[in-house]
């Protein structure tokens, strides 16, 4: 099945009754959607998939669709998919998931994977609610790669009503594998103040493998009793590669549990990356292959993070702008002048471009998301930092 917006048009459909919109069964076939088209309102009760339920059936294709207020007590507020027996795709470009609510996993969308392949092209997930795990999406079993490519998980929240704890605030993955392409995560939240504990304030992972390149994590929180990892936890059997991306943690979550909290046996690599709240390695493992700023919260002297490469820096002093729009699709962290991060990485290990798509040209480039000398492609109104509020990046 096919559904296209008429050209011209920007249709709405809502759900008016307690159901959902769309429930594709197993064995129907694809179901594609394109907009620019609205589809709002659904209520799968108990069951998965408040607007979007697409169960062992197919592929599911969404292009220029906004999906909003959706819920459900099960799985998905919005979306939820599980791979078809013969592999499919799950791709979703240029979509908005937001408002979506559910009691269980993936508050916008939890998806199945299987060995379908997924790509989540210039999509947006905000203000979903989810009550256990993926305040904005859950992946999990996916034995492919799951990409995020230009893409903004923002302003989501994972946490329990009943105990108050939360898995990954931004994104859940469970026995999956990803990477994250020129994409921002941020200002999420797993956990409440007075309950057990948050896990993972931006992402969280178990037995996944999982890659950072050119992206941001910031601005994210846990809360609660016992938490770990305000922007990223790394769980039981996970890795995660950081390249060229920019994490920074919650200056009062990361007093107790870091900007990156790593348990049992992962281990997490970093690679020309900035880490602005340090981690907390525990028992896992941590492995620098050079060119790293790490600059710990608690005013620590010596590195949290286990960057001892001899290109590594570890400073006190802040060296980052606010986040905010600099150019590109997506929200970074600008440079300030005289940044420790400005040409330190040296060129085998530099990216063809920053997160904004700025071209990184030189013999040394900057570490982190962010090139100070590149300038992104196109024309952007703000792309100074104007609307952060910080005055000095007028």
């Amino acid at each position: 099945l096919e559904i296209t917006a008429a050209p011209g048009g920007s249709p709405v459909i809502e759900q008016t009754v307690t159901d959902r919109v769309f429930h594709a069964l197993n064995g129907f076939g694809d179901l594609t959607i394109r907009g620019p088209m609205t589809i709002t309102g659904g209520n799968a009760g108990s069951s998965s998939g408040g607007l979007i339920y697409a169960i062992r059936n197919g592929s599911l294709i969404l292009e220029d669709v906004s999906l909003t207020d959706g819920q459900t007590s099960n799985l998905g507020g919005c979306v939820s998919f599980a791979a078809p027996t013969v592999p499919g795709s799950l791709s979703l470009t240029n979509v908005i998931i937001s408002g979506c609510r559910t009691e269980h996993y993936g508050g916008g969308l939890s998806a199945e994977v299987g060995d379908s392949s997924a790509t989540f092209d210039r999509v947006v997930i905000e203000d979903n609610i989810a009550g256990a795990r993926g305040g904005g999406v859950h992946i999990s079993s996916s034995s492919t790669t799951v990409l995020f490519i230009d893409s903004t998980i923002q302003n989501n929240v994972s946490e329990d009503p009943v105990d108050g704890y939360g898995y990954g605030g931004g994104i859940n993955f469970g026995s999956a594998k990803a990477r994250f392409e020129r994409s921002t995560v941020a200002r999420n939240r797993a956990g409440v103040a007075t309950g057990d504990g948050g896990w993972g304030g931006g992402i969280n992972f178990s037995n996944s493998n999982v890659t950072l390149r050119n992206s941001t994590v910031s601005g994210n929180v846990v809360k609660g009793s016992a938490c770990r990892g305000s922007a990223i936890r790394l769980g039981t059997g996970s890795t995660l590669l950081l390249e060229q991306s920019t994490i920074v943690g919650d200056p009062a979550s990361s007093l107790v549990w870091s900007a990156v909290g790593v348990i049992a046996d992962g281990a997490v690599t970093f690679e020309g990356s900035i880490v602005e709240g340090g981690c907390s390695i525990g028992s896992g493992t941590s492995t620098s292959n050079g060119y790293n700023v790490e600059r710990p919260i608690d005013g620590s002297v010596t590195t949290q993070c286990g960057l001892t490469n001899p290109s590594d820096v570890l400073t006190s002093s802040p060296f980052l702008k606010p986040l905010a729009g600099y150019g590109g699709p997506t929200a970074t962290h600008a440079l300030l002048p005289g940044a420790p991060a400005i040409f330190l990485v040296a060129s085998t290990y530099c990216q063809d471009t920053d997160q904004r798509l700025a071209p990184r040209e030189y013999l040394f480039c900057d570490a982190g998301s962010f090139e100070s000398s590149g300038q992104p492609p196109g024309i952007w109104i703000f792309n100074d930092g104007f609307e952060s509020g910080d005055t000095a990046a007028w």
